[in-house]
């Protein structure tokens, strides 16, 4: 992903439905439109069930229409866009309301703006090659060509694609061989936040290191920045030898989703305010965080104490808010 040279509109997803549903539907993905209401009072020609779909040629946004390739119908002009907490999208005409539906095809770019808006990705929501993070401020803006680029980030921005990465690839080799001898999936979990923590440095509590695992995280990375195979200032995540919570976090969730194994990726706010990235598994039907920063080896277990610090971010009607560590408190839309 290239960043602008110039000023362009600027998209924060983050906290705004439309921008969020503008970036998502950027760069002529297929999509489909499912209508499920007429409003009261209002007449239409379009049944309620009736589904459209095809390419579209313009991002969705307040005050276009939905517009598609060869000549397709489009719907009338949108008046207003809604994201549920679930990550369902709806359009509203000033007739009726339509559910969207976004192909995967562009699935690393989905999965990408799915975790900054919510802060975090379920265990059944893999993440798959092209997905990227630039850290909870992430900025974009649509480029001439009407692909969604880069504008801005509060951190380097991390690409991970075991395809482009042959790093990555051997990392998810040298984890499949790692934790195969492991009798029980506890252990497999264990063993495998353990390869992840040795390949990026090893563990650092808080109190003790951590500003020599961030010092040597940064110098790492601008050696990643120079060289050959990260173009565009964007990090492989495979070159990475050194990481602080969200490479790690992110690796453990990538590795997991190949190996068998159920994680969430969770973003939010430890002790003191700081943020912080995490997993969370689940074990016999409860839910345990898996802390690859800090604590590699355990499993804290939702309910005792020090679970406590472990705040999920997330936002909601353009607010920031903050709720459990990530485990049973992702409940919505399920």
């Amino acid at each position: 992903m290239e960043r602008l040279p110039t000023k362009r509109k600027v998209l924060n997803p983050t906290l705004s439905d439309r921008d969020y549903v503008e970036a998502l539907t950027a760069g002529f993905p297929r999509v489909a439109l499912i209508k499920i209401q007429i409003k009261s009072g209002c007449t239409s020609s379009v049944l309620v069930g009736t589904q459209l779909d095809g390419i579209l040629q313009v991002p969705i946004v307040v005050g276009g229409r939905v517009r598609f390739d060869e000549g397709k119908s489009s719907v009338s002009e949108i008046v207003e866009v809604r994201v549920e907490a679930d990550g369902k999208i709806f359009l509203e005409t000033a007739t009726s309301v339509y559910r969207l539906r976004i192909d995967q095809t562009h699935a690393g770019r989905f999965r990408s703006l799915q975790y900054l808006r919510r802060g975090y990705l379920d265990f059944d929501e893999q993440i798959p090659n092209g997905f990227y993070d630039g850290g909870h401020k992430m900025q974009f803006a649509i480029d001439s060509d009407g692909r969604l680029e880069c504008e801005s980030s509060d951190r380097e921005l991390i690409f991970v694609d075991a395809i482009r990465d042959t790093c990555l690839q051997s990392k998810v080799e040298g984890a499949r061989k790692f934790i195969e001898s492991a009798p029980t999936t506890q252990a497999k979990i264990q063993m495998l936040a353990m390869f992840v923590s040795n390949a990026l440095g090893g563990s650092q509590m808080v109190a003790d290191g951590y500003g020599d695992i961030v010092q040597l995280t940064e110098a790492n990375i601008q050696r990643c920045k120079i060289s050959r195979a990260n173009v565009d200032d964007v990090v492989l995540l495979g070159y990475l030898n050194h990481g602080v919570c969200r490479h790690r976090a992110i690796l453990f969730k990538y590795l997991a989703d190949r190996l068998g194994i159920q994680s969430r990726l969770v973003r939010g706010k430890q002790a003191r305010d700081q943020w912080h990235c995490w997993n969370v598994v689940e074990l016999d039907g409860k839910n345990y965080i898996v802390d690859v920063m800090q604590q590699p080896w355990k499993l804290i277990e939702e309910g005792s104490p020090e679970v406590d610090i472990y705040r999920r971010a997330t936002h909601e009607k353009g607010r920031r808010i903050f709720a459990g560590m990530g485990g049973g408190s992702i409940v919505i839309g399920k």
